[in-house]
């Protein structure tokens, strides 16, 4: 026989094409498909244990040698593996991410979630690898000797033959022969872990358990080692296999029929109170406040009908099981509801009474007699995010409308609307106030007012002058560019009376002040060539300090 040192393959090269078979459990090929990890004369992977693999891993992450690997060259230039095909499968299972390790700080790891430097440790480990080239008897014969001499080794050394356990451990290992006597600690380990698991008292020594087992090594050096296929003879073999017919007993005297067993309590009671239960619970759930604990009970009862069910599976008596199950559901679906109803009553309610509360304390603020005494500038001069409720109130008092809301956002503060209305008028003339509450003082957010426009006479019998060619000339602008429209004053000028007018102006939460201003043609019997209805819209421009036109309609 011919053998062949390789050092060149790293644990990456045996890795390519990495192939395992997850219903037989074993490792088919590596090494580009040029290598087959487990021929047929090789037993199955076996230490997918959740630990003998993962100590290989981290064997290769701690520098460890992992021992020699003895490779067969078939005919065809390909390779089989002879010894090494645990280690080899661990190897491929672990890059692939079929499991995973403990890192150092105890957490799971894939190969994927390593480290790059992990990584790259791991697949380029080097990798001490025999080619053996002969006959599949002469290479059998080779690999059976290197254990003999092993085995030789261990007893100069120690002067007693191996464990089970050591000879293992040194089959991992390829069975190297250290120079110094390696196999003491491994002894004293093994030793160990035999006396932590006894449950006997009684001293177990290394003599002894030679004593007791002397030829454990050799019986699973023989387990290892590949057997010839034994010779079958097929008329001996059918011979075994076909008792006599006076060896078939023709009866068993100790085979007693399985007999169904109907429990009374499982079949019958417990269905008919889970029943009873979900009835109540549906009652309760639609007519209490508190109605989803009634649904949460319910609930319960579905689990409960579940476990009568498989209890009553090998009954004959399984039907009101199966009732009570489906009801059970359907107690909970209808308890459910009633839980909702029972929640949106209480909101409701609940919303009337915040409703009725707010209105109580609003009414503080509300003085049935009110004379309205606000001009345009007073309202200019506001300045929102200082001016108090109680500074508006010792200048104009007490409001003809308020409105109190509760905040319902932990992030959102009361607020409170006063709405100062003009007397015998039309509804146009006001101003309305909003305050927040800040640090337990209600300060102006936000306020808007409407205005008679005094500079266009508002009067019954409007008759329109309005022409269809003056209102195609009005130009319109837009709020990015409000110069294209027509000025008011040019409006006013033409048509000094109409029949509705209006200046509207808001104080925005910025402190910024915006107005604008409607004016309302509409005479309801024009003369001829006159037009009956003109609505137009003006913006102000604070640069131009001037109105233009933004909207307008005559419908």
């Amino acid at each position: 026989m011919k053998t062949t040192l390789h050092t060149e393959w790293t644990v990456e090269d045996l890795c390519k094409g990495f192939t395992y078979n997850e219903l037989e459990g074993k490792g088919l090929f590596g090494l580009d498909g040029r290598l087959t990890i487990q021929p047929e004369y090789q037993r199955h992977y076996i230490y997918n244990d959740g630990k003998r693999d993962v100590a290989v891993i981290e064997s290769l992450l701690k520098g460890y040698p992992i021992g020699l690997i003895y490779f067969n060259r078939t005919a065809d230039g390909r390779f089989e593996v002879l010894d090494g095909q645990q280690r080899i499968t661990s190897f491929g299972r672990f890059v692939t991410g079929k499991f995973a390790i403990n890192d150092e700080a105890g957490n799971v790891q894939y190969f994927s979630g390593l480290p790059e430097e992990q990584r790259q440790r791991i697949l380029q480990s080097p990798l001490l690898i025999y080619e053996c080239e002969g006959e599949e008897k002469e290479i059998k014969e080779s690999a059976m000797a290197t254990r003999e001499e092993w085995v030789r080794h261990f007893e100069d050394v120690n002067g007693r033959k191996p464990s089970p356990e050591e000879f293992m451990e040194a089959k991992k290992e390829g069975f190297v022969i250290a120079l110094e006597e390696p196999s003491a600690q491994v002894s004293e380990q093994v030793e160990a872990q035999k006396v932590d698991s006894s449950e006997t008292t009684e001293e177990v020594t290394a003599d002894s358990v030679a004593d007791t087992q002397p030829d454990e090594a050799q019986v699973a050096l023989e387990e290892e080692a590949p057997k010839p296929m034994p010779e079958l003879n097929m008329e001996k073999e059918q011979e075994k296999e076909a008792p006599k017919a006076s060896q078939i007993p023709l009866e068993n005297p100790y085979y007693k029929p399985k007999v169904t067993k109907n429990n009374a309590f499982v079949n019958i009671a417990l269905p008919i109170i889970i029943l009873v239960l979900g009835i109540l619970f549906v009652i309760l759930s639609w007519t209490l406040p508190f109605g989803f604990v009634f649904t949460f009970l319910a609930f319960f009862l579905i689990i409960l009908a579940i476990v009568t069910l498989v209890l009553s599976l090998k009954s004959t008596r399984k039907a009101l099981s199966i009732i009570s199950l489906v009801m059970s559901i359907i107690f909970f679906m209808t308890s459910l509801a009633g839980a909702g109803y029972q929640a949106v009553k209480f909101v409701m309610n609940h919303a009337e009474q915040f409703q009725s509360d707010g209105h109580d304390r609003a009414y503080l603020y509300i003085d049935e007699n009110y004379k309205f005494d606000w001009t345009e500038d007073q309202f200019k001069e506001l300045k929102v995010g200082t001016l108090t409720l109680d500074e508006v109130l010792d200048a104009h008092g007490k409001a003809t409308d308020a409105e109190y809301s509760d905040a319902y956002e932990e992030d959102k503060p009361d607020l409170l609307d006063l709405t100062y209305r003009k007397e015998n008028t039309d509804g146009n003339n006001y101003v309305r106030l909003t305050f927040e509450i800040k640090d337990g003082v209600y300060v102006l957010k936000s306020a808007s007012a409407t205005f008679d426009y005094d500079k266009v006479k508002e009067v019954d019998d409007y008759h329109s002058n309005w022409t269809k060619d003056d209102y195609e000339k009005l130009a319109v602008g837009t709020q990015a560019d409000l110069l294209k429209g027509t000025r008011l004053s040019e409006v006013v000028e033409k048509h000094p009376e109409a029949s509705f007018t209006y200046h509207e102006m808001t104080q925005t939460e910025q402190g910024d002040l915006t107005q604008s201003v409607s004016l309302s043609y509409r005479d309801y019997n024009p003369e001829n060539g006159k037009v009956d209805t003109v609505r137009l819209t003006f913006d102000y421009d604070k640069r131009e300090n001037e109105y233009f036109l933004t909207d307008k309609s005559d419908e």
